[in-house]
């Protein structure tokens, strides 16, 4: 898939789908995973990605830290739906309010939270439903 996450990266696979599945930290079964994993690759090798990029423009809705979610940044791309970042490295420094645009960089790949290695995980949550962001 061309990469509209990673800029340093040609492609990118995607490591975990939406849907349940057995939580690869702790074990736990038919838990609901709100997104998908996706990992930077440059011919078919996978690489421990750095930045990461806006999918989409849109206001930062949310910044922080979840124990689940490690350090994230939600962003608001329009009335009903926000596109969520987790599993980032630090912080980010964007604060809620923020205009971000495609492809601007909005943090860092990280492992924060419960996650079995470096990825980014994205969800979408629309009418405050999460959905599957695949075909997105």
């Amino acid at each position: 898939m061309a990469n509209r996450f990673f800029p340093n990266y040609n492609t990118y696979i995607i490591t975990s789908k939406f849907g349940l599945r057995t939580h690869p930290v702790t074990g736990q079964p038919q838990k609901m995973h709100n997104g998908i994993d996706i990992v930077a690759t440059n011919d078919g090798i996978v690489g421990q990605a750095d930045k990461i990029k806006a999918h989409t423009g849109g206001v930062v809705d949310g910044v922080g830290f979840d124990k689940e979610a490690g350090n994230f940044v939600n962003i608001k791309v329009s009335k009903d739906t926000i596109m969520a970042y987790y599993h980032m490295r630090d912080l980010s420094t964007l604060q809620v309010g923020d205009e971000v645009k495609t492809g601007d960089i909005i943090g860092i790949v990280g492992k924060t939270g419960t996650a079995s290695g470096k990825h980014l995980h994205w969800g979408i949550k629309k009418n405050g439903q999460w959905i599957d962001p695949a075909p997105y």
